[in-house]
């Protein structure tokens, strides 16, 4: 009794494991219940968790005047690619192979090693930002606060607008990875777009202010106050930043932020912001997150400030004759444009200068998009020691300078000692 019991409890067994292969009044049923659809946004996140990285050529693009006009110039070969005549009443946009600017009522798009005409659009509405990937371009305008839609991003396809997605607030500057359309807006949301139709597919919100979305060391970065590398979804469709960074927080004259502008209009050419800015290169790892070198530089004028981005300290100071109108770190240091059109490399510890050339005309404004620069003067060229770089930083008469002066003096009195409180007191026997 108890095996015919065994016996057939197994054959019960085997029939409910069969069963489900049978056809019972409708659709075959399956061997096992179909697992749940995958998250759109888990997909687009994994998308953009590993990006191809699109190389803009080495080269600066200026602004250049007396006639206004656009200049490319090539650093790796020392001379211009091209240049034109435009009047532009904005600083260029480079976004890998396009330059985008605002002319008058047009927003122009000129490919960038030859100038050619891209895109050109009538089209009210400020300039924010621009990408590229070489098939499609997006532009994000602000429409202004007293727009219904303040925001407004267009899909450009050989040449002509192929969709229009407006925001009910603004947008910020977008980029294109991955096959996506990432883009900003209102503060603290990010919606990824198909780039053929504008249809957006997923979205997320952030906890801090993001103004920039930017492609770089193969990752996608979210940039506002700080820098977050944005990573692969969870199960559940739920966005992961891997890694948040913010450097050392400082009282700086004019205040410039880590992202330049956010969902401000892109300035004009011959706007201060060029002159008063701070620069940095990502320095990417694995489960860290930084600036290369360690350094944040900032522009004021005719100041080169190199700080330490995590403490607040100064590594070095440069003094250069006019004001400088361009910048753009990379890892061993940083290249700077100033307004007489000279171009100079410095190197990230000390401040030399490395390399040097010059495009030939003064300068309004400069996009700079170096890559390596060989070391062609000598590596340890000498320079004055910190104490005296930031005093003789001090003393510069320039009305314009008074906020750099300011700053020198701040970190020139940690020294402390009778020879340095004497030149304090010099120095601030200026009432200015």
């Amino acid at each position: 009794m108890t095996s015919g019991i065994k016996y057939f409890a197994r054959l019960a067994v085997v029939f409910a494991a069969g069963v489900g292969t049978f056809c019972c009044g409708g659709q075959p049923m399956a061997p096992r219940p179909p697992s749940p659809p995958e998250p759109e946004l888990t997909k687009v996140l994994r998308n953009l968790s590993e990006v191809e990285q699109l190389e803009t050529p080495p080269v600066a693009v200026a602004v250049a005047k007396d006639p206004g006009r656009l200049v490319v110039f090539d650093l790796a070969e020392k001379k211009a690619l091209w240049e034109q005549e435009a009047t532009i009443d904005t600083g260029p946009l480079v976004t890998y192979d396009l330059i985008v600017t605002r002319e008058g009522g047009f927003i122009v798009g000129r490919d960038l090693t030859s100038g050619g005409a891209r895109f050109e659009l009538e089209e009210e509405g400020s300039l924010v930002g621009a990408a590229s990937d070489g098939k499609i371009a997006v532009v994000a305008l602000d429409m202004g606060k007293e727009s219904k839609t303040q925001g407004k991003l267009l899909g450009v396809i050989d040449g002509s607008v192929a969709w229009s997605r407006e925001f009910y607030l603004r947008v910020g500057a977008p980029t294109i990875a991955g096959g996506i359309v990432v883009v900003p807006w209102a503060s603290q949301r990010i919606s990824m777009l198909d780039p053929l139709t504008g249809t957006e597919r997923s979205r997320i919100q952030t906890e801090k202010m993001t103004s920039h979305v930017f492609v770089d060391s193969g990752h996608v970065f979210l940039g506002g106050l700080g820098i977050t590398r944005l990573g692969a979804g969870d199960a559940d469709g739920k966005a992961q930043a891997l890694v948040t960074y913010e450097p050392k927080s400082r009282a700086l004259p004019g205040q410039p932020d880590i992202m330049p502008r956010g969902y401000k209009k892109v300035p004009s050419p011959d706007d201060a912001a060029h002159r008063v800015r701070l620069a940095w290169q990502i320095d990417d790892k694995e489960s860290d997150l930084g600036f290369a070198d360690g350094n944040i530089y900032y522009v004021f004028y005719r100041y080169l400030f190199a700080f330490d981005a995590d403490v607040d300290t100064v590594k070095w100071v440069y003094q250069h004759p006019v004001d400088l109108v361009g910048v753009q770190a990379i890892k061993g240091g940083v290249l700077v444009a100033d307004q007489s059109g000279e171009l100079s490399f410095h190197n990230a510890k000390t401040g030399a200068v490395t390399w040097n050339t010059s495009i030939g005309a003064p300068l309004l404004s400069a996009v700079l998009r170096p890559t390596t620069f060989p070391e062609e003067h000598a590596k340890n060229q000498e320079r004055p020691k910190l104490q005296k770089q930031l005093f003789e930083a001090a003393k510069l008469e320039d009305p314009r300078l008074m906020g750099g002066r300011a700053l020198a003096i701040r970190y020139y009195a940690e020294f402390g000692g009778e020879d340095v409180t004497a030149d304090l007191i010099d120095l601030c026997a200026d009432r200015d």
